[in-house]
């Protein structure tokens, strides 16, 4: 029988041994979730790009009535009733102040408009090609959910202090996520220097500035979002690997896998405490 590679460390093992005898990883590990999912580099990309598409077209299909008035312009083509968003998991608002907190993680996966999901889903999937060749997918993974949740978390605070009421503005997307990617490269490019380095972290920055700017002249724009996730990536930046190439342990992907689980999890609890008393159907 010839060899095959252990699926850990990568290495050549007999193909009758039962773990691999270089780092101790057990044959059956190329079952687990941890690497079927991060084996390829684009998979978990296209299942966050994919998730986000159900989701979206799951709002619209919620109450269909509304989407086809198509009232507000080019920016609100096909923007979902936001019953249908509280439904699915969109935070601040009342579903924060009735302590929702598991919507910090519904929120990234959710878009209010044609546009916004398409110009969401283009900027993030440049961003996590670029985070998946340089860090690896778990980590890129990692960081696009800890950076929404801080962004949101920003957000929603912020809002609630500034707004009379005392109640934060809704809100949703994954742009939070987005400038969580940018301060992860940022840094990434800062810590590792070089001609890579240098031109990777100017580059990202200039994206960074630019879409902070846009948020800044366009209304109903969640610049605490976008800051908040901006400030977590830069500071996940500084616990993550310094130069491309370093093996994602177990342990990483394990988290990755987690907070994936975790992020379905939200949708459903926010499906469970919201479906029965705010959304008339209308399929």
């Amino acid at each position: 029988m010839p060899p095959i590679l252990c699926p850990n460390c990568r290495k050549l093992i007999g193909s009758e041994e039962k773990k691999c005898y270089h780092c101790g990883t057990p044959r059956s590990a190329q079952y687990s979730p941890q690497y079927v999912l991060f084996k390829d580099n684009g998979l978990v990309t296209s299942i966050i790009i994919g998730s986000c598409v159900v989701l979206y077209l799951g709002s619209l299909l919620l109450n269909p009535a509304h989407v086809m008035r198509m009232q507000g312009g080019i920016f609100n083509i096909g923007s979902p009733h936001s019953d249908a968003l509280y439904l699915l998991g969109m935070t601040g608002g009342s579903a924060w102040y009735k302590g929702h907190i598991w919507t910090l993680l519904s929120a990234s996966f959710l878009h209010g408009s044609l546009l916004h999901i398409l110009f969401n889903m283009s900027w993030f999937n440049t961003l996590a090609k670029m985070s998946n060749a340089l860090l690896g997918p778990a980590r890129m993974t990692v960081c696009f959910i800890l950076t929404g949740v801080s962004g949101f978390l920003l957000s929603n605070i912020a809002s609630a202090l500034l707004h009379p009421s005392g109640i934060s503005s809704p809100t949703i997307g994954a742009s939070c996520s987005i400038f969580g990617l940018m301060g992860l490269l940022i840094v990434f490019g800062h810590r590792r220097g070089g001609v890579l380095g240098k031109q990777l972290n100017r580059q990202i920055w200039a994206w960074a500035i630019i879409g902070l700017a846009l948020g800044f002249a366009m209304p109903g724009i969640n610049n605490w979002g976008h800051i908040g996730g901006l400030l977590g990536g830069l500071g996940m930046g500084f616990v993550m690997p310094s130069r491309e190439g370093y093996k994602e342990g177990w342990g990483i992907k394990g988290l990755a896998v987690f907070l994936l689980v975790l992020s379905i999890a939200s949708v459903i609890l926010s499906i469970a405490f919201n479906g029965y008393l705010r959304l008339k159907f209308q399929l």
